[in-house]
């Protein structure tokens, strides 16, 4: 009986225990839950606060640059905007915020410069330093479906300066604008269906309508009406550059491979109508990928540069319909910069301009000796390397002037150099 009892007591005592505890917690712990939640959320917002106040202080703030005797210029707003160098013609600026991209007209002097600042500038004159310029701030029809202001990543413009054709990021689109003097008038907006990221942007010169490649390979050549006219894959692997004739006859395309793929735009005979693009010719000779490939301004030349540390000279001007294969004609090892990132011949094809870096080098294409070098053509500094920005795009002007455009990394101006004489 008194087992019973016992147990009884215990079990009662027991419940009772459980039975405060249960109703303790369930007292206090929707409370001390709100509490916590609401400690999360503050504590979320102050990190959400602190990170985009840090984010926004990154693209908003102009970079420090430390001011020297070499770089500053008496007058100038900033250290970034000038500096002393015998070649150096002028510098181009005004944005509020990095430049993405440039094109210069192949035929006249024109320029135009398009910023992360939604705006596009159209300039008269890449030479003259009382030149004038347009303004024209970037819209998008699809800017109501995205969350950020657009604005335009890449951008070019014709020859004779008459069209101009811009990717905008966001909008993932396509905007093709007529251009007279410095007035821009729209004419079309297309979405950009490619799968890819789009990576080179031009003008066909014969007035048929633009290319773009994109990192998935595809090549297509579009009409001035936004339609694309033809698409074809490289099947390269990664490509380093893509780079269009200045007559709009050839596309080449060089990548991981050790080959340069030369591509023709054919059209129509006796008109300007698109027919087909199709892949005629290859430059085989380099032992290793190429980073870098230009057209003379008579389509007849091409130059090279490969991780191989060879810059090589090309004559195109073959029988390519009759199988003959284009002739190496001077295979040059520079010895000024460590990596050949970049190439471009000059309007008269006597000079062949290499970047490494920030830093420009010019060579003979007769005999390949080094000409000039232009060291550090930015006082912009990287964030990411810490060392002066490297340079993005380099162009040469059409005319007798032989002018070089250089855009660096994480700044807000471009710069016009004069070719030295050979």
């Amino acid at each position: 009986m008194w087992p019973l009892l016992i147990t009884a007591a215990w079990m009662t005592l027991i419940i009772a225990i459980g039975s405060y505890v249960y109703l303790y917690v369930a007292r206090r712990d929707p409370d001390e839950v709100v509490d916590l939640n609401k400690e999360r959320e503050k504590e979320m917002r102050r990190v959400q606060f602190s990170s985009n106040k840090k984010d926004d202080s990154t693209v908003k703030t102009k970079p420090v640059v430390k001011k020297s005797s070499r770089t500053a210029t008496k007058g100038s707003k900033s250290g970034a905007s000038h500096f002393s160098h015998p070649l150096l013609i002028r510098t181009i600026g005004g944005h509020h915020d990095f430049i993405n991209d440039f094109g210069v007209s192949h035929e006249m002097e024109k320029v135009t410069t398009m910023s992360v600042d939604r705006t596009i500038r159209i300039w008269d004159s890449a030479l003259r330093t009382d030149s004038k310029y347009s303004m024209k701030k970037v819209e998008s029809a699809h800017e109501k479906d995205v969350r950020y202001p657009d604005q335009a990543l890449r951008g070019c413009i014709n020859g004779k300066v008459t069209s101009a054709v811009f990717f905008l990021e966001l909008a993932t689109a396509l905007k093709g604008y007529t251009i007279q003097g410095l007035a821009m008038q729209e004419s079309f907006q297309v979405p950009f269906k490619s799968k890819g990221n789009l990576m080179f942007l031009d003008v066909l010169g014969n007035g048929v309508g633009f290319v773009t490649f994109t990192d998935t390979l595809e090549l297509n050549v579009w009409n001035m009406h936004g339609d694309i006219l033809s698409t074809l894959n490289t099947h390269q692997g990664k490509i380093n550059d893509v780079r269009l004739s200045k007559d709009g006859r050839f596309v080449a395309t060089a990548g991981f491979t050790s080959e340069v793929q030369i591509y023709e735009v054919e059209l129509m005979k006796g008109t300007t109508s698109f027919s087909a693009c199709r892949k005629v010719m290859d430059l085989k000779g380099h032992k290793a990928a190429v980073y870098s490939v230009d057209f003379s301004a008579d389509g007849k030349m091409a130059a090279t540069v490969s991780r191989d540390g060879f810059l090589m000279l090309w004559n195109i001007n073959v029988r390519y319909r009759e199988q003959e294969s284009c002739k190496l004609v001077l295979s040059i090892k520079p010895e000024g910069p460590a990596r050949l990132d970049r190439v471009r011949l000059s309007p008269d094809s006597k000079l062949a301009a290499i970047s490494e870096g920030s830093s420009v080098w010019f060579y003979s294409t007769a005999d390949g000796h080094l000409v000039e070098k232009i060291e550090n053509s930015t006082p912009t500094k990287s964030p990411s390397s810490g060392g002066y920005g490297r340079i993005l795009k380099m162009e040469f002007l059409g005319g007798k002037d032989n002018a070089l455009v250089t855009l660096c990394e994480v700044d807000k101006f471009v710069r016009v150099w004069r070719t030295p004489a050979v």
